[in-house]
């Protein structure tokens, strides 16, 4: 992976399954790290695992416009210039014909306040940001299941479809500002809450899996990037029901 030392980067959900082995390879290649999430405790623990010195632990709720705006502050205050911001929020639940009607109604409702505003919130504070600066990529971990059918995500499907079309419509709106999105559409990857997950599923398996080194190469790569894809499939060999 390319080198990140002097680059800035902002993850929102930084203490989840994606976030916690991503950034732990941004860490390795020497980037300026801000770690974004909710929980205090979840923070000071994977900034302990972490280390180094060049890594800010900030507890933000990203659907808050003002938390939001106070991370961006306190990033550059920190740092200064953002390179990149990387958006990973929210979780999979399934939801399917098994529920009820109105279990359809409360889990789409649920997701579309824990997925699709988060990634609203920050991606919109984020360019304008970025803009002042006149560079920078913001990324978005969505999912393949915002653009293909997969059995269970009656909901998850439909919030992280919202999500995915409002970075595309955000990156054709910042086209000639130096600023870009990138929506990630990522299938399963091989975390160790993953692999908790589905502890029937092989090494040799889970190798089938998209790692979390790709994501971080194909990011580092883009970061300052004039002509970065508008969005990125990454193929798994493994597939769950």
């Amino acid at each position: 992976m390319q080198n990140l030392e002097g680059k800035t980067i902002v993850f929102f959900g930084a203490t989840g399954g994606i976030g916690e082995s991503v950034c732990q390879e941004f860490q390795e290649a020497g980037a300026n790290l801000v770690l974004v999430a909710r929980s205090q405790d979840k923070l000071a623990k994977l900034k302990e695992e972490l280390g180094g010195q060049n890594i800010a632990a900030i507890s933000a709720d990203a659907t808050s416009l003002t938390e939001v705006q106070k991370v961006f502050r306190e990033s550059i205050e920190k740092f200064g210039e953002i390179d990149a911001v990387v958006i990973s929020v929210g979780t999979w639940q399934r939801t399917s014909l098994a529920n009820s009607p109105q279990e359809i109604i409360d889990m789409n409702e649920k997701l579309d306040a824990s997925i699709a505003k988060p990634v609203i919130v920050v991606g919109s504070v984020a360019q304008e940001v970025l803009r002042e600066q006149g560079r920078g990529v913001i990324f978005h971990m969505s999912s393949h299941a915002a653009i293909t059918y997969l059995e269970g995500n009656l909901a998850y499907a439909s919030a992280k479809a919202k999500a995915t079309r409002f970075i595309l419509n955000l990156g054709g709106e910042l086209q000639g500002t130096g600023v870009s999105t990138c929506d990630l559409r990522i299938m399963i990857v091989d975390t160790p809450q993953n692999r908790k997950a589905f502890p029937k599923f092989s090494k040799a398996k889970w190798a089938k899996a998209v790692q979390p080194a790709d994501i971080a190469r194909f990011i580092s790569k883009g970061i300052n990037n004039p002509k970065i894809p508008a969005s990125k499939l990454f193929k798994s060999g493994i597939i769950t029901k």
